[in-house]
């Protein structure tokens, strides 16, 4: 069993998740009530968000105790409260005066002027749907989501898009975002793309 301690998480439970005792009690507060139930071994909010990730999932359920099916709604869970919050974080700029910071913040961390920032795709692998599954299979033949996402020079995410198949491709998802309509309404700045 891990130990959790007096705040929710162990030693052994910082290593695997990379996250300080201090940042996951700050993310199980901003995202999770508290818990106050204690029938059937019921989890703090603390112990709810160490669960989290998914890749260890079964292991962590082991040693926690639980089945690996609670994990796996512990994560939904955990997923619909960081997707309802993630406006307070994840923000692009909107307009022309809002841009001059992180170009500012680029040209000093970078030595490129006029760039607000860095967008690119990726492909997550997922099960092929019922419903226009071929859609979703990539150009290596494999059923995907093609993700992109923007960052700042701080590399902070300013936006996220997961709504795309697999059979998409990059340059396609950028022309059809918000961030390809602000470029052309303002065209001030320059965002350095990844179109391989």
């Amino acid at each position: 069993m891990l130990d959790f301690c007096e705040v929710g998480i162990s030693a052994t439970s910082e290593r695997i998740l990379r996250f300080s005792r201090e940042n996951v009690s700050y993310l199980a507060n901003i995202f999770l009530p508290e818990v106050n139930e204690t029938r059937g071994g019921a989890l703090t909010h603390i112990q709810q968000i160490s669960l989290g990730d998914p890749g260890f999932q079964l292991g962590v359920g082991l040693d926690v105790g639980i089945h690996q099916t609670t994990v796996s709604k512990i994560i939904d869970k955990v997923s619909r409260e960081i997707c309802s919050k993630k406006n307070q974080w994840v923000k692009f700029p909107a307009t022309g005066a809002m841009f001059n910071r992180p170009k500012d913040e680029w040209a000093a961390h970078n030595t490129i002027p006029h760039v607000i920032g860095a967008i690119d795709c990726t492909h997550v692998k997922i099960i092929k749907p019922y419903v226009h599954g071929d859609e979703y299979i990539n150009r290596k033949g494999v059923s995907t989501i093609n993700l992109q996402a923007t960052c700042n020079s701080r590399e902070m995410f300013t936006s996220v898009d997961a709504s795309w198949p697999g059979s998409v491709h990059d340059s396609t998802i950028v022309l059809f975002t918000l961030l390809c309509i602000i470029i052309k309404k303002e065209f001030v700045f320059w965002v350095i793309l990844d179109m391989v």
